[in-house]
């Protein structure tokens, strides 16, 4: 390989890092509408317009972003200025919680008694769905460890 900087050649281990570099960059280049989505609710959530940070939040949500999902919950369940939705809320948070935010795990299980088991379970069931749906942008989870084996 030859670079069209340098006159002597590149290594197979500086084209790898290059090529990792420019991945990474190209990807944060990616996340930036993401970041500009969160700094958008964030300065709404500071001015107290509920709504707008809804607007901001739910597509970062439905996007994939776990933290995201689990304020789009808080919001659908306590936020003033916002019809409340219970059901929709605890789905968000069954999601959010599914992706490692396990804050989400409290709150879910309140509103989860609001609820009642019939309206909690057709929540879930949404949740599930919406998972399953979007296994490709699921945050991945850490290798659970492998259990020792008996030697021979």
């Amino acid at each position: 390989l030859r670079s069209p900087f340098v006159e002597r050649p590149m290594t197979k281990a500086t084209s790898l890092l290059i090529r990792v570099l420019f991945c990474c960059c190209a990807m944060g280049l990616a996340m930036a509408p993401a970041q500009a989505g969160w700094k958008e609710a964030n300065a709404a959530l500071q001015k107290g317009d509920n709504a707008a940070a809804l607007r901001q939040i739910r597509p970062l949500a439905e996007a994939g972003d776990a933290a995201a999902q689990y304020m789009l919950g808080y919001l659908l369940s306590t936020a003033d200025g916002i019809e409340h939705d219970l059901t929709e809320a605890f789905k968000w948070y069954t999601i959010a919680l599914a992706r490692g935010q396990r804050a989400a795990a409290g709150a879910r299980a309140l509103i989860g008694r609001k609820l009642g088991n019939f309206k909690a379970a057709e929540a879930q069931r949404q949740a599930m769905q919406w998972l399953n749906e979007h296994r490709e942008t699921a945050t991945p989870q850490a290798p659970t460890p492998k259990s020792k084996q008996p030697r021979k």
